[in-house]
């Protein structure tokens, strides 16, 4: 049923030792063969069946997840992260790099390589109580060098170059910070009510959805007044998450150094 009204085909076929051949070339068909080829793939894969409730916490009706405190601190935490995450580095390029497409990808390289090691980091060493501390900082920092980067730009103090450079270094920190801060964040997600992991992801993943009207908000502060402003507004973001993702809350959570 993916590109026609009827199939004799079932991924069970495919189970029966049977092979389906997906006509959809990629040079042809782009991006839809990629998503078409995916979604086989995906309906091939074996999920465990679906177990019964075993303790008062699985039996915990959405609505009660939804008021839990700690899902709504995550509701919280992942609308803020939102805008430090893409829109940062967006803003960045719009007022360093509008027309220098060597330095717009110098900056999200930055950030790109800056996640990828704090992830690494945090695949080696596990999720302690020293790489909790260390995220919400680096956000914060990054996010303010960010945003000192641009201003220098957009007040004419230093050339683009300079300030790519220095927005480039500044999003390789706020890629450590996320990387960092969005580690423990998951484990939190998937572990705060236990066996109800799906639950709350759902829920945090519905409700939190309304940080994508951040970088509306901050694209309106920025046509009235600058660019250097409306980071601003993400640096104030990253604070709050410094704030709010503290090691306290998890700092005894055995299962986190096993991450």
């Amino acid at each position: 049923d993916l590109v026609s009204t009827t199939t004799n085909v079932s991924p069970a076929d495919m189970f029966r030792g049977k092979w389906v051949l997906v006509d959809m070339s990629p040079a042809e068909w782009g991006a839809a063969a990629v998503l078409g080829a995916y979604t086989v793939f995906i309906a091939t894969v074996h999920y465990p069946p679906r177990h019964r409730a075993t303790s008062p916490e699985q039996r915990v009706p959405l609505r009660a997840l939804a008021r839990d405190r700690s899902v709504i601190r995550l509701v919280v935490l992942y609308a803020l992260l939102f805008p430090l995450d893409e829109p940062i580095a967006a803003f960045a390029v719009a007022a360093i790099a509008i027309d220098r497409p060597v330095i717009a990808q110098l900056i999200a390289v930055g950030y790109v390589v800056g996640g990828l090691g704090s992830s690494a980091f945090v695949g080696r060493r596990g999720l302690d109580n020293a790489v909790r501390r260390f995220g919400g900082p680096c956000l914060v920092i990054g996010a303010i060098l960010v945003a000192t980067a641009v201003a220098s730009h957009e007040w004419g103090s230093v050339s683009a170059n300079t300030a790519g450079a220095a927005a480039t270094g500044a999003m390789a920190v706020v890629g450590v910070g996320m990387g960092f801060v969005w580690a423990d964040l998951h484990h939190h997600e998937l572990t705060v009510v236990p066996g109800r992991a799906a639950s709350v992801s759902a829920i945090v993943g519905t409700l939190s959805s309304v940080g994508a009207f951040w970088p509306t908000l901050a694209g309106w502060i920025a046509d009235r007044t600058s660019i250097t402003a409306a980071l601003l507004v993400f640096s104030g973001a990253a604070v709050v998450v410094m704030v709010l993702s503290g090691p306290g809350r998890s700092a005894a959570d055995p299962v986190a150094a096993d991450l």
